[in-house]
């Protein structure tokens, strides 16, 4: 038996399961002829009984030391081979029992499934400049790591109102009435000389501390590296694997930003925009970019700001500069930007849903892009699926309101109204912050006619920086219905609400709406202006361009609308609605103006896959039936309006709508179907029975009415 060889190994297992060298030992020295020596820091953790009670009775270990084995003999029977054996077994045992309590110390703190809540980081140096700066850095590093699942600040807020100013015992409550499972808190110290910054994980049900993990700075320079180093130590700790924290491994100081300041208004902007406060949190983002104009997340967090506030080229410049910056960031907020420079900047449908689906799979508890892969299929027309993913991002984060609003637009254009009206009455959601589910309910209530709730919906609204879209909603409405002059204030009303809020975008589009409406009505000298107005609003959007280039064309203005038009592709080549549907669509009115509906049709058919987008009112549709008439296909045309009003709970309040419903009963007439024609138009007749005694098409209802009397009583 090779006694040496047995040691050695034994001794290699133990370096490997304490990450020890040989060649410089922390814990296990070898001392040349004799054996092994234990060097590390021993510290008492529990009383226990004695080393020789844990062992098998069977095994009797003896404290003598061995004799010289000189020229001895050893036998199966000798006792310097048996006293050998002892050793051998003993050092085995005590090898296996450091090394079992060395996991036991070292075990996973947390599972994949665990939800860990982040608590304060506290600064107790003294220096205020440091207040509040390394939350958001410490928070960063940690939702870089696919492997953790952290409650989201907006999750926590709703359970833990004072979050700044929360004691322990508050934190590890809510940690608990959240179902989480761990407490991280931070804290940053002065030591002389430089700082100390301390992680600790916090069992949350047993209130018991777990880890913590120190990192020194000598100076300011030093904080950002010394969080990183205690942050991947406390990601080690709490059970994620060495090649997953390398892989996913981007320092703060260029992740976020190298400037403490930079960093202290990137963490105030942060709270605020976690509050709902996104106007406010705006100037802190600037001042932010101000101090490191390198701050990609910054310019990141400003373009989705500015998006959701419908001001398109603010957050067009914001997601391009963070796009050029992108190297700067961790993979998870790399998706991130990419993601919205594809969705935001270029428009690309196509591969913004790509690249939402590849965030969801590298991080599949992450709530946003599941969210916002619904909002692009509600985009493209396919509320079933936008549906299923709004319902799975409402499952990842309960506590965020976004996803409510999506799943509500996802069941009115899916025409669920039945789950849509249980969704709006729940005292659970009748107070969410999301103006999407509010214009959901708001539309469902005309569609069931429901002035009196349709009005609560409105006040809700009032004082709101987005009040306008509930605003024009209720001014397509009192179109619908044929009322024009309601309809003109109503859009005065919103127009000005979003020039109120600074929302010149906004403004312009719904300009552009009432246009477009108006063209159609034959109101085309006014709509001319209008669209004229909104390209003043905002001249250097794209989509504002392409939108007035319709509006143009439909009022016959053809010069202007193909010199709009050309200018939007040119602008944005990339943009999946602008050159495949409202391109298309200034096409065909361009064509039909020249009586070439050939022509139109050839145009339209590329803007057939988005014929139900929920951001195109229905239009596509309508100018293809419009094209058939013209073109003396009513059969055709026929089909193309039964279309947009089989679709109608996609934008239940559009202008087209209605249009398509009195443009159905000119193409049965033309087809003969006169009994079908005579309730189309009845169905019309009903629609602007309050409509306004000028309003231009019930003249032209007329005309076809008299016209299909005429017929039938040959």
């Amino acid at each position: 038996m090779d006694l040496g060889s047995g040691l050695r190994t034994a001794a290699g297992k133990l370096r490997e399961a304490l990450r020890d060298v040989a060649t410089k030992p922390r814990f296990i020295l070898t001392v040349s002829g004799q054996g092994y020596k234990f060097i590390g820091n021993v510290v008492p953790v529990f009383d226990g009984p004695p080393l020789s009670n844990l062992l098998p009775p069977a095994i009797v270990l003896s404290t003598s030391p061995l004799p010289s084995m000189g020229k001895t003999r050893l036998t199966a029977h000798s006792p310097v081979l048996l006293k050998a054996i002892a050793a051998f077994v003993l050092a085995s045992v005590v090898i296996s029992a450091v090394v079992l309590f060395y996991q036991y110390l070292h075990r996973p703190l947390a599972s994949s499934q665990d939800t860990i809540v982040v608590g304060q980081f506290s600064n107790s140096t003294n220096d205020h400049a440091l207040d509040g700066i390394l939350l958001s850095a410490v928070r960063l590093k940690l939702e870089e790591s696919p492997y953790l699942s952290l409650v989201t600040d907006e999750k926590l807020r709703s359970v833990l109102k004072n979050q700044n100013a929360a004691s322990l015992p508050e934190e590890l409550h809510a940690c608990n009435a959240l179902g989480s499972q761990l407490l991280l808190r931070g804290r940053i110290s002065a030591q002389s000389p430089g700082y100390l910054i301390t992680l600790s994980a916090w069992n949350c049900s047993r209130g018991e501390l777990l880890t913590e993990q120190n990192a020194k700075a000598p100076s300011r320079t030093g904080i950002l590296p010394a969080l990183d180093f205690a942050t991947d130590e406390m990601r080690h700790r709490l059970g994620e694997t060495e090649d997953s924290i390398q892989k996913f491994n981007v320092p703060s100081n260029q992740a976020t930003s190298a400037s403490l300041a930079a960093l202290k208004a990137f963490s105030i902007a942060e709270e605020k925009r976690t509050q709902g406060l996104e106007p406010d949190a705006i100037v802190y983002y600037k001042t932010a970019i101000d101090l490191d104009p390198a701050f990609a997340l910054a310019y990141a967090r400003l373009g989705t700001i500015y998006a959701n506030l419908g001001q398109t080229v603010l957050s067009q410049q914001d997601f391009r500069k963070a796009f050029e910056l992108r190297g700067n960031t961790t993979d998870r907020e790399r998706l991130y930007i990419t993601t919205h420079y594809y969705a935001d900047v270029l428009g690309d449908v196509g591969h913004a849903i790509d690249t939402y689906q590849l965030w969801h799979n590298v991080y599949p508890r992450d709530m946003p892009p599941t969210n916002n892969l619904a909002i692009e299929y509600l985009i493209l027309g396919e509320p079933e699926k936008a549906e299923r993913f709004a319902k799975a991002a409402i499952q990842l984060d309960p506590s965020v309101s976004q996803p409510y609003g999506t799943l509500a637009q996802a069941y009115l254009t899916n025409g669920n109204y039945a789950t849509l009206t249980a969704f709006c009455t729940d005292p659970k959601y009748i107070t969410l912050d999301s103006m999407p589910f509010h214009q959901a309910c708001f539309l469902l209530d005309f569609v069931q006619n429901d002035k009196t709730e349709m009005q609560h919906q409105l006040q809700w609204a009032h004082g709101n920086p987005a009040e306008s879209a509930l605003l024009e909603d209720a001014a397509k409405i009192a179109l619908y219905h044929g009322q024009i002059g309601s309809a003109q204030q109503a859009f005065a009303d919103a127009r000005q609400n979003a020039s109120k809020n600074s929302l010149s975008e906004l403004a312009a589009a719904i300009s552009l709406d009432e246009a477009n409406s108006e063209a159609d009505l034959g109101l085309k000298r006014k709509a001319d202006k209008d669209a004229l107005d909104a390209l003043k609003l905002a001249p250097n959007s794209p989509l504002v361009g392409a939108s007035a280039a319709l509006a143009f064309a439909n009022a016959g203005d053809i010069d202007r609308a193909q010199s709009e038009a050309n200018k939007a592709v040119h602008e944005s080549p990339s943009d999946t609605l602008i050159n495949k549907a409202l391109i298309a669509s200034v096409h065909a009115a361009i064509c039909l103006d020249k009586n070439q509906p050939g022509v139109a049709i050839q145009s339209l058919e590329q803007a057939r896959p988005f014929d139900f987008s929920m951001l195109l009112d229905l239009a596509p549709a309508y100018y293809r039936g419009m094209a058939y008439l013209q073109n003396r296909q009513p059969h055709d045309a026929a089909r193309e309006f039964q279309n947009v009003l089989d679709h109608r709970a996609i934008v239940p309040n559009s202008p087209y709508a209605v249009l398509s419903q009195l443009e159905l009963g000119r193409a049965l007439q033309l087809s003969g179907d006169q009994v079908n024609a005579a309730r189309a138009y009845g169905e019309v007749e009903r629609i602007w029975k309050d409509a306004d005694p000028g309003f231009p098409l019930l003249r032209k209802m007329r005309d076809y009415q008299r016209e299909l009397s005429t017929v039938s009583s040959r």
